[in-house]
């Protein structure tokens, strides 16, 4: 259920579904002006500039964006945030060292949720982004690793939470983001596409439009992972 004011928390929020997702929730809150709803977003991220995100956002009177430029969430001092309605554990990275990749895709999904909800009496949702590598072990090893952890602290959040709030997963295949720059080569693509049933990928919109739907209109779903993939998973390479 979208509150009469809310408070969301979007992690990651320089680039990519984090970018998205604060671009979508403007305009979700510039349409309910007339109804009297209001939302601060508090976009989060480790690089230096927010101007992309914010000039993304459609102005209103409903809907107003905090940037927090400069903070690494898996290791700085986090922001502090009064009465978090909504946090989307976005950020994440997939190159760098094994240590680098576990510590900013897992201490930061812990660090905020400790932060922004599990003390929170105001929190209603807390939404992870995993990913379909969690579940197959494709793609780089502490990548991986990192993605099951979110999973397993999914669950563990949603009982901390209840019945106060939800809190679930969404493992997403491959989505066009700068994040996947590498795979655009042409060899490269169309190999990802012949294995894709759906024949692409999703676009940081649609992630966001899913994104928003589990932490704002869901009410009854807590301690899951969706996963959206464009058939990815299921179009295995078993043979009688």
């Amino acid at each position: 259920m979208i509150a009469q004011n809310m408070t969301v928390v979007v992690t990651g929020a320089a680039s990519g579904i984090g970018q998205a997702t604060c671009a979508q929730l403007s305009q979700l809150f510039s349409c309910a002006d007339s109804q009297g709803h209001t939302c601060v977003v508090h976009a989060i991220d480790m690089r230096r500039d927010l101007d992309e995100t914010a000039a993304l956002c459609v102005a209103s009177d409903g809907f107003r964006l905090v940037p927090h430029a400069g903070t690494d969430v898996s290791v700085d001092p986090l922001p502090a945030i009064d009465d978090v309605t909504t946090l989307i554990n976005n950020a994440g990275i997939q190159e760098g060292d094994d240590r680098q990749v576990l510590t900013n895709n897992v201490m930061s999904v812990m660090r905020c949720t400790e932060r922004y909800a599990l003390h929170n009496p105001s929190i209603r949702s807390v939404v992870n982004l995993a990913s379909t590598s969690a579940h197959t072990g494709a793609e780089l090893g502490a990548y991986t690793a990192s993605k099951g952890a979110v999973l397993s602290y999914t669950k563990w959040t949603a009982k901390q939470i209840a019945p106060r709030a939800t809190c679930n997963s969404l493992s997403f295949g491959g989505v066009d983001t700068p994040l996947n720059d590498r795979v655009y080569e042409d060899a490269t693509w169309a190999k990802i596409m012949r294995m894709t049933p759906l024949r692409k990928w999703l676009s940081a919109r649609e992630a966001a439009d899913w994104i928003l739907f589990v932490a704002l209109r869901n009410e009854s779903m807590t301690a899951q992972d969706i996963v959206i993939d464009n058939g990815e998973m299921y179009n295995h390479t078993f043979v009688w």
